[in-house]
């Protein structure tokens, strides 16, 4: 898409005017009319995709489960946030980067936001009391635009190690 500009907008005191731009040819002591374009920059935002949600630590999904209430949980996917971007306060915001994620609907606490991977504590209330297990949706918001709910199974435990070969 491209804008044509043939005219100038000139603010001076309390008036304004349209002027037409230009350009005067020293060689042949002529003026010409500008013509100037612009290439508008694409401004359509990319919705979310969520392609898994996996233990931080371990990133599989030990024991046939997901992920633990107050675990370290990274979401994997495309177009979940504009930029990088780490959390740098403490306690861990619910919005980084213009990025959200919520759980059945409880927000989670952002640790870093990427375009293609995010890293959160999953929420402590996942689980009631008497719950071993449950999949609840698990959703990127950015912006204000929300991914399909990703289907991720919350496990009372779900251990791993973090390694030195992650780092």
């Amino acid at each position: 898409e491209y804008l044509l500009i043939r005219s100038a907008r000139t603010c001076a005191g309390s008036g304004c005017k349209l002027t037409q731009p230009w350009r005067f040819d020293l060689k042949t002591a002529t003026y010409y009319a500008l013509t100037v374009l612009f290439a508008a920059a694409a401004t359509a935002q990319e919705t979310p995709t969520v392609n898994r949600v996996l233990n931080a630590a371990s990133l599989t999904l030990p024991g046939g489960a997901s992920i633990a209430p107050g675990s370290l949980v990274s979401i994997f996917g495309s177009g979940m946030a504009g930029a990088p971007a780490s959390a740098s306060t403490n306690p861990l915001p619910a919005t980084l980067g213009g990025v959200s994620v919520t759980f059945n609907g409880l927000p989670a606490a952002i640790l870093y936001v990427s375009p293609g991977q995010i890293n959160v504590q999953a929420p402590w209330a996942l689980l009631e009391i008497d719950q071993q297990e449950r999949t609840v949706p698990v959703v990127v918001t950015r912006d204000g635009r929300a991914s399909a709910p990703f289907s991720a199974t919350v496990a009372r435990y779900s251990p791993a190690l973090f390694t030195v070969s992650q780092f």
